[in-house]
């Protein structure tokens, strides 16, 4: 049977007066300022990029895209940036233009291509396109069609043009699109 303190509380049996009430709140305590600090190390950035955390951008859409399209530039998106990261190859592809491949691709902005363009683009299996230099990329509607790698390496191709990289036929002496595709393929280890 419990027996009563001098506050008059009843004490548990085998625990010590007033020792349990007390490190439960210590506990508590502890606790709670272990999430605070979490939670503001988590939010602010220069806690992350000290820590060695990659940067958790998100794709910026403008307009509307459809469902499919939308799912897999989020899933593409983050593993883009993985590889970008993770591989020296990869990411040097990007400092050839004196340009840091995360950031480029933080900075791009994603659109769903107009019928007009999509007739004539995207019906020939393009699933992205843009032009040299520009933060735009337009994503067909085939996009949402591929494998997660193969749509993360189809973002990496069209940010290598936002960094400068010209294209044939555009520019005689520039790469195809599949040595483009290969270049970030074998860099990128998609």
């Amino acid at each position: 049977m419990a027996r009563p303190d001098r506050s008059g509380a009843r004490e548990r049996p085998g625990c010590a007066k007033a020792l349990p009430r007390r490190c439960h709140l210590l506990v508590c305590a502890g606790c709670a300022l272990l999430l605070v600090a979490q939670t503001v190390a988590a939010g602010d950035p220069r806690v992350a990029r000290s820590a060695g955390e990659p940067r958790a951008a998100k794709p910026t859409v403008t307009g509307n895209l459809l469902t499919p399209v939308r799912r897999q530039l989020s899933l593409a998106f983050h593993f883009a940036q993985e590889k970008i990261q993770a591989h020296p190859g990869c990411s040097a592809l990007f400092g050839r233009f004196g340009m840091d491949g995360a950031e480029l691709l933080g900075r791009a902005r994603f659109a769903e291509a107009a019928f007009e363009t999509s007739f004539s683009k995207c019906k020939y299996g393009v699933a992205a396109y843009t032009t040299v230099g520009s933060h735009q990329i337009v994503l067909c509607p085939g996009f949402g069609g591929i494998t997660v790698p193969g749509a993360a390496l189809i973002l990496i191709h069209e940010m290598l043009h936002s960094a400068g990289m010209i294209e044939k036929p555009s520019d005689p002496n520039g790469l195809t699109p599949q040595e483009i595709n290969l270049m970030v393929k074998v860099s990128c280890d998609l």
